[in-house]
């Protein structure tokens, strides 16, 4: 079958592989490429083909692959507790921010001024609603003006929640939705 594909290929190529005495087999092997075939590092794959013990080259590719990502990890792992307790004990500044309403049953969408306290290094707002002995704080992502997290009684609680949450909260402002997210919200009207 190989021989018959080689064949084949040299035919398209115009090539008589009678011409040939002998061929040689040349493998590539890269196990970093992203879905359109470009290199890039172990951090930017997911994915690639192996084949075990297929040859040492391979196992040690492998071996340094797993190396590169339990280090990558662990930095990762570190920058988000840190980012954590940066949140659950940031100095909050009286201010205004914008909140997305979307109140579909008293037909409000669009934007809304609150005034609260701002967390401008890790872009939190934090608002009360409510009245008396109901009032809530609510913890707000000031690029896209929505909500995240449970209410809290305290600001102190209300932090620790969304530093509880921060690694969710991440996630979700790498994904592809989050830049159409705040595009809209930048768009949104005031009400």
């Amino acid at each position: 079958e190989p021989d018959h594909q080689i064949e084949l290929l040299a035919q398209q190529i115009g090539e008589n592989m009678q011409n040939y005495e002998y061929l040689v087999e040349v493998e590539k092997f890269n196990p970093y490429h992203d879905s359109r075939g470009r290199f890039t590092t172990p951090d930017g794959a997911t994915q690639f083909t192996y084949a075990p013990g297929k040859s040492k080259a391979h196992d040690m590719a492998i071996a340094r692959a797993k190396e590169r990502h339990k280090e990558a990890e662990a930095k990762s792992k570190e920058a988000i507790a840190a980012q954590k307790e940066s949140i659950a004990t940031a100095k909050t500044k009286k201010g205004e921010f914008d909140i997305y309403l979307n109140n579909i049953g008293k037909g409000q969408k669009g934007r809304r001024t609150v005034s609260g306290r701002i967390d401008a290094e890790n872009g939190i707002g934090y608002h009360k609603e409510g009245s008396g002995r109901h009032t809530m704080w609510k913890t707000t992502d000031i690029a896209t003006g929505l909500a995240f997290g449970p209410m809290s009684n305290t600001l102190k609680g209300a932090q620790q929640t969304a530093a509880g949450l921060w690694e969710r909260v991440m996630q979700v402002k790498s994904g592809k939705r989050y830049a159409e997210t705040v595009n809209e919200f930048k768009n949104a009207a005031h009400i």
